[in-house]
């Protein structure tokens, strides 16, 4: 894969019932998760790391004018923490492989049909679109 590090497949939205998030951390975790959990379960994922950081939609059209045409409003935007000013991750290497950030720009194994991220996404590139 030619990832070109543009970091716009860092700034994920997902639709997800927050209040049932909620209910999945408090009952898989009663006594609290630790750092490995977070970096092993993509749900603790977004419960330490991303909530924190959610953006309006507004924010992430102007981020990535792409998202104006798909993203959904009942979505949630955020920006990964991790994300340097580089584009690089910081935590990369302690990524659990076929996680979350490990699966994109793909999802459930195939490539997302509509360019999501960068209309010279290497990926798509890749896979002749």
């Amino acid at each position: 894969m030619s990832c070109k590090q543009c970091g716009k497949c860092c700034t994920p939205n997902i639709r997800i019932n927050l209040e049932l998030l909620e209910q999945y951390i408090k009952t898989a975790f009663p006594d609290g998760y630790t750092l490995v959990d977070a970096f092993d379960n993509d749900l603790v994922f977004i419960h330490k790391y991303l909530l924190a950081n959610e953006i309006t939609h507004k924010e992430a059209i102007k981020r990535n004018p792409l998202l104006k045409d798909w993203l959904a409003y009942d979505s949630h935007v955020f920006v990964c923490p991790f994300l340097n000013e580089d584009n690089k991750c910081e935590v990369h290497q302690l990524l659990k492989p076929n996680g979350m950030c490990d699966s994109f720009p793909y999802e459930k194994g195939k490539l997302i049909t509509k360019i999501r991220y960068s209309e010279d996404c290497g990926y798509l590139k890749d896979e002749g679109r």
